[in-house]
């Protein structure tokens, strides 16, 4: 369903024909391609013949999800990591000698009253 700006109706069915982005798809309403941003669009209710229909995405567009779970009676196990296979930590470096006091290269700052204001005696 997709959300009606115009008319009576607040949503229109429709269907996604290309996904363009993370959150923006042409869907086609009423016969026209529509580019719709994802809060405008919901889930609805559809006939079965069209249910079985599916428009089948690029693989670069495929949501990529967890692997699937399955159910074993065996308890879980991480494989044990070697310590000669992970690369030695970097050195510490300490903050404090690094830290290097840099003259200002900017200008010091003029500060002083418009000229507009001249004609004023300003406290």
């Amino acid at each position: 369903m997709v959300k009606n700006f115009r008319g009576a109706d607040k949503w229109v069915p429709g269907v996604v024909m290309q996904r363009l982005g993370p959150l923006t798809y042409i869907v086609l309403v009423n016969g026209k391609n529509q580019h719709v941003h994802i809060d405008h669009l919901i889930t609805g209710i559809s006939d079965n013949s069209n249910r079985d229909k599916q428009v089948p995405l690029p693989e670069y567009l495929t949501p990529e999800g967890p692997p699937p779970v399955t159910e074993s009676n065996e308890p879980d196990t991480l494989p044990q990591e070697s310590n000669d296979s992970l690369p030695p930590p970097p050195p510490q470096v300490n903050p404090e000698s690094t830290t290097v006091d840099t003259p200002r290269t900017y200008p010091k700052r003029d500060h002083r009253p418009p000229r507009y204001l001249s004609d004023y005696v300003c406290n």
